[in-house]
């Protein structure tokens, strides 16, 4: 297809604009060399977000993506033959209300691009409705899956032969600044997790597993999330009270200070669709735990993490004691191996070369 705009519809209003908004920003820049116009929209809620990332130079619409005659109001006014349009986090009923807004324009192509978890349903009538339901949706759309395990299960539901993997990359400029230290005046060991989903990210595992472990004392988990309140109230909810080695902090833009004050970072997650974290942090030199789950196993090619069994404590426990008493000498060692390796591997550079091609090819 020869195409003369990309619009990225962005269903995106996190605190910080991280990876997701590093690599759309690059492939951006790689657009415009080309003389394709770019264009993004994002919900309301994302009006006021103080982003890090720079859209400046682009034009920049927040709308109510989930009201029909909004998308209408504003494609009628900015679609153009030859468009691509770009979506990201849509679920199926934003979907498919952009499928009735476009129609059937054979020069307007739509891609959906799943950044999540595709866990399937436990009941089985309930799954094959809603493939069922997804099969109609997706019809004459293009796919990309972020991992190899959400990859096949888009192609379960989607077309194959418009279905793509692309796996995510990450931005080193932005966890190569000079950091500040999150953690001043303490003499701890701190361990970091990312716990805005609490039960999905494991944040019940990891307590645990930091209680027992024999150093518990000399160590301190920091939950990271985007609402304190209610990760306190799952902690107190499992444990009665907030012990006094587990944190609970904000997120912030600058990630990259979590990562280099750390000891280790944890994702024992039930399920994931990526793992951008487990990249960065191992970027960052700091040692990572992490689940073998489906879509964060394809981070085994990163030569030195430490991975342990769904939801087994005890494996957990083992390998932060081990990273404890790991010498310095061998944490330095495997963090530039590791660094190495995802420069070479996990550039954004990567990732838009791999879009650009699936664009010339739609």
């Amino acid at each position: 297809m020869y195409y003369k705009k990309v619009f990225f519809i962005c269903n995106y209003a996190a605190n910080y604009g991280g990876n997701f908004l590093a690599s759309l920003n690059k492939l951006s820049e790689d657009l415009k060399k080309r003389n394709i116009e770019v264009d993004y929209i994002f919900p309301l809620a994302a009006k006021d977000k103080k982003w890090e990332v720079n859209l400046d130079d682009y034009e920049v619409s927040y709308i109510d993506i989930n009201d029909k005659q909004e998308l209408e109001k504003y494609f009628n006014i900015n679609l153009v033959p030859g468009s691509i349009i770009h979506t990201h986090f849509l679920v199926p009923k934003q979907l498919l209300k952009l499928k009735q807004v476009i129609g059937i324009r054979s020069n307007i192509k739509i891609i959906f691009h799943e950044h999540m978890d595709l866990d399937p349903s436990r009941n089985r009538l309930k799954n094959i409705l809603r493939k069922l339901y997804f099969k109609f949706i997706f019809h004459n759309i293009y796919s990309i899956g972020v991992s190899p395990s959400v990859y096949k299960r888009l192609c379960l539901i989607c077309e194959k032969r418009k279905t793509y993997l692309v796996e995510n990359t990450i931005s080193f400029n932005r966890l190569d600044k000079i950091d500040r230290n999150p953690f001043p005046n303490d003499n701890k060991k701190h361990l970091i997790i990312f716990g805005t989903d609490y039960k999905r990210k494991g944040i019940d595992i990891a307590i645990k597993a930091l209680q027992n472990s024999k150093y518990n004392t000399n160590l301190e988990l920091d939950i990271i999330t985007h609402n304190r309140e209610e990760a306190k109230d799952y902690i107190r909810q499992d444990n009665k009270t907030i012990p006094d080695n587990i944190k609970v902090l904000s997120t912030d833009n600058n990630v990259q200070d979590f990562y280099n004050n750390s000891l280790a970072f944890l994702s024992p997650s039930r399920h994931e669709a990526f793992g951008y974290a487990v990249v960065e942090s191992a970027y960052c030199g700091t040692q990572v735990v992490a689940s073998d789950v489906p879509g964060q196993d394809t981070l085994k090619k990163i030569p030195f993490i430490y991975w342990v069994k769904k939801e087994n404590v005890d494996q957990l426990t083992e390998a932060i004691d081990s990273i404890y008493e790991k010498t310095d000498s061998e944490k330095q060692k495997e963090a530039r191996i590791n660094k190495e390796f995802i420069m070479h591997n996990y550039s954004l550079d990567v990732w838009v070369d791999e879009i650009i091609d699936i664009y010339n090819r739609i």
